[in-house]
């Protein structure tokens, strides 16, 4: 096996189902650890193989180190579009029943005993398995109809991290402030398998369940507003990676917070945090510096380099779900507070200067949330946005077709 020469995948399989020297196989396996292409061979799944590998290193000395090359070859195999759907088929170990999904679920909330890189790479292998579009293939040596639709099905693995309480492990690394239990990577991964699981109803349910154990509203709310006050990321330099990973923490942060159809309740900063993601309009000096319907059309003002609010405006979908999110606060929560914190300002500023945008979305939703906001009682939005020229400015793009 030495010169760098990969062992054919039938050697994988006799080792892995035999018995024998446990770092033995793992040798093996880590040369598996960089290779992305996979074949099902007749009475053997590599994802059975190297889970019951990861099953029977318990009482090893070196079983962390081990457990790091066997989920480093999981990772790699969950990047293949036939095998993805697979990591939620039970497994047999002994008596007990598990799963891939159930494994790696296991690994990542582990901070005590296994390695970071085995922690981050069993996230990173879970959201190469959630990429939509499963197998239509099944495993033969699997029979039962229950199996095979799971199969069949791309949202099996989000399911399967619902009802082994995954979606609760995921929140916890996602929000946490304890750099130690979830460093920036972890929690990158963590935030954007939450960030896939919303898109399927069983997770969303579960998140949205105020009595249940992985009520994820306010979690993800308090989280979002900290990072938004708390956090510049920096740019360029030993920066630049720590950047991008908080960059897709509130990617995914805003974009759960788009899906949730109720607002967090009692989330301090909540609402201002989503207001001070849209962009912040020019005053005009001449007025004693204040906002007026010729400085709201002006280019709005530049952002910090790193900061959340340059991030939404450099992206269009960060952006649009900010939006989305403010529209199911205006629908369940206080329109003043939204008008208090500059809410009318900084979306007329938005639609004044949405021809740049590539992303429909972000005109489409900042004027659904204007609309909502001028409907409050007592006619202080709709002056506003009339001083503002906002209804000029959304009959313009109607008229336009850009609405």
């Amino acid at each position: 096996m030495g010169g760098g020469i990969t062992p054919p995948l039938s050697l994988l399989r006799d080792i892995l189902s035999g018995s024998g020297c446990e770092k033995a196989k793992a040798s093996l396996v880590s040369q598996y650890a960089s290779v992305t292409t996979l074949a099902v061979l007749p009475k053997f799944h590599p994802i059975v193989g190297v889970v019951s590998l990861i099953g029977n290193l318990g009482g090893i000395s070196d079983g962390p180190n081990i457990r790091e090359h066997a989920v480093a070859c999981l990772s790699n195999i969950g990047l293949i579009p036939s095998f993805r759907s697979h990591f939620a088929l039970p497994i047999i170990l002994g008596q007990v029943q598990t799963n891939a999904v159930k494994t790696l679920l296991a690994i990542a909330r582990s901070h005590k005993t296994e390695t970071p890189a085995s922690r981050s790479l069993s996230l990173a292998c879970l959201m190469n398995a959630s990429i939509s579009g499963g197998s239509n293939q099944t495993i033969k040596h699997h029979k039962d109809e229950t199996d095979a639709d799971r199969l069949n099905d791309p949202n099996g693995i989000k399911r399967a991290i619902a009802r082994t309480g995954g979606l609760a492990v995921l929140l916890a690394l996602g929000t946490t402030d304890n750099g130690k239990i979830s460093p920036p990577v972890i929690k990158q991964r963590a935030v954007g398998l939450l960030g896939r699981c919303v898109t399927n109803p069983v997770c969303l349910e579960q998140l949205s369940d105020e009595k249940g154990d992985c009520y994820g509203v306010n979690k993800i709310g308090e989280a979002f507003g900290k990072i938004v006050f708390g956090k510049v990321w920096g740019s360029g330099g030993g920066e630049e990676a720590v950047s991008k990973q908080f960059a897709e923490i509130v990617t995914n942060y805003v974009r759960c917070l788009a899906a949730f159809k109720s607002p967090p309740s009692g989330v301090d900063g909540y609402v201002l945090g989503l207001v001070n993601m849209l962009p912040e309009p020019q005053k005009d000096k001449r007025e004693k510096g204040v906002i007026n319907a010729g400085s709201v059309c002006m280019p709005p003002i530049k952002k910090e380099e790193g900061s959340p609010a340059k991030f939404a405006m450099d992206d269009g979908t960060v952006l649009a779900n900010s939006c989305k999110a403010l529209i199911t606060y205006l629908d369940k929560g206080s329109l003043d507070s939204v008008l208090n914190c500059g809410g009318m300002e900084r979306l007329v500023c938005l639609l004044a200067n949405s021809s740049s945008l590539k992303n429909e979305s972000c005109r489409k939703n900042a004027a659904s949330a204007m609309a909502r906001l001028v409907k409050g009682e007592g006619g202080k939005a709709m002056k506003r946005c009339r001083e503002l020229r906002g209804m000029e400015i959304l009959v313009e793009l109607g008229q336009n077709g850009k609405l």
